[in-house]
């Protein structure tokens, strides 16, 4: 399994999967077309990576199996995190076709290295 850190060129990607998961928890209803969410996402998607968001999908050909996303935040200095660094992850999905394969698992385990890396030193979820 090939794990790739995505940038601004799959935003795309992004909102598809994202809107796969919006449907599956019944957060945005089957027939409809969320054009202002999409809007507002990929606008987010565009300010923010590279900055403050990083994205890491299992690619199948032309699109993404599976997607994981990390957003950086820092907050004031305290005993346990003296540097303030930590990260929230979001948009952890797998399609239907992929799943029992280890995609998410392993997409978590890469954004647990990069953090670790990173010297972040909490992470939410």
């Amino acid at each position: 399994m090939k794990i790739i850190q995505l940038g601004r060129e799959s935003a795309a990607e992004f909102w598809r999967l994202r809107l796969l998961l919006f449907k599956e928890l019944g957060e945005v209803a089957d027939d409809t077309n969320p054009h202002g969410l999409e809007a507002a996402t990929r606008a987010y998607y565009f300010a923010h990576t590279g900055k403050d968001l990083v994205t890491w999908g299992v690619p199948d050909g032309e699109q993404l199996a599976a997607i994981g996303s990390l957003s950086l935040f820092e907050r004031a200095p305290y005993q346990e995190n003296p540097t303030g660094k930590e990260g929230y992850l979001f948009n952890i999905y797998t399609c239907p076709a992929f799943r029992k394969q280890g995609f998410a698992t392993a997409i978590v385990k890469e954004i647990i290295r990069y953090a670790s890396d990173a010297s972040i030193k909490r992470l939410w979820l």
